[in-house]
């Protein structure tokens, strides 16, 4: 998945994670 514009990005802890303009997303089987 290609994320444009994103404001602002957390893990599941509510920790704020680094944000670029343009971001690719994957959702593999160790994300879990």
């Amino acid at each position: 998945m290609i994320v444009k514009g994103l404001k602002s990005w957390r893990n599941s802890r509510g920790e704020e994670l680094p944000v670029k303009e343009t971001m690719a997303l994957c959702r593999c089987g160790a994300s879990s």
